[in-house]
């Protein structure tokens, strides 16, 4: 990391480490923890102005606002920076502010610093119908990320198999094997990665429960076997799945498969 990130974090730390020591014990009437206002909320920026006047976001970028029970977590579109926060009002407070340490092009770089430094320091949140975060004569206009990219369905899209996870081990799909299902009404298609087929599909609340399906049968060896064998120990049974936005995880046990919607079948051979 070069020197100027590691002064910005030193600068960001220090002075959160200092905001912390003034809270003491959440007297003074702040309140610490999740507050039910933002608690489980992602906020999306959806403009931003600096002194009356528009503000660009780098291209292809956006910044967010994740509540996740103690902690905010804020991206914008190279970094993940986060801290405890403390709400007093619509008095916000970052404490303890770290980032990663990922490289990217200098412009994400850039905008990383920007969104640290408006968190360096009590910001103002306005939530409700026109939610806005307020730094100096900075204003970040707000949208609820389930208004901006609301959740899909189980049932309809092509979910593509991205990532598989067992255990503490995850890893992508190997480069060129190409897995997927979809569900319509009480059947699922699936495309394991060598093999394909169809069966009947319970959606029950959060779970999908598998009945038994119909397949080719083609021998299975190599990248497209183990993801197969993969899917093969997913999909069985009463399987619990978790939409968030244009993502899919199916867990069966201790292992998970990671899908992502597309537009249209996926191609395989």
């Amino acid at each position: 990391m070069n020197g100027s990130r590691l002064g910005l974090l030193a600068v960001v730390l220090g002075a959160s480490a200092v905001l912390g020591g003034c809270g003491g014990d959440g007297s003074r009437g702040v309140t610490p923890g999740a507050p039910d206002s933002v608690a489980g909320t992602t906020y999306v920026v959806t403009a931003v102005t600096e002194a009356g006047r528009p503000r660009d976001l780098v291209p292809g970028t956006e910044v967010r606002l994740r509540f996740e029970g103690e902690r905010l977590v804020a991206t914008a579109g190279c970094n993940t920076m986060g801290g405890r926060y403390r709400l007093a009002g619509t008095q916000l407070t970052v404490e303890d502010l770290a980032m990663t340490e990922m490289g990217c092009d200098q412009a994400r770089m850039d905008q990383d610093s920007w969104l640290a430094g408006l968190l360096n320091g009590p910001v103002e949140l306005v939530t409700g119908d026109h939610p806005a975060l307020t730094s100096g004569d900075t204003i970040l206009s707000l949208a609820d990320r389930r208004v901006v990219s609301p959740d899909l369905p189980i049932a309809g899209p092509w979910w593509q198999l991205e990532t598989l996870s067992g255990g503490e081990v995850s890893s992508s799909v190997p480069a060129g094997v190409v897995a997927y299902l979809r569900v319509r009404g009480s059947d699922v298609e699936v495309y394991d990665g060598c093999n394909g087929g169809s069966g009947p599909v319970q959606v029950d609340g959060s779970q999908l429960v598998f009945g038994d399906r119909s397949t080719t049968l083609r021998l299975c060896v190599g990248p497209e076997g183990d993801v197969a064998d993969a899917v093969a120990a997913v999909l069985s049974g009463r399987v619990t799945f978790r939409i968030e936005e244009r993502t899919l995880a199916l867990t069966h046990g201790d292992r998970t498969l990671g899908f992502r919607a597309v537009d249209r079948r996926p191609a395989h051979d």
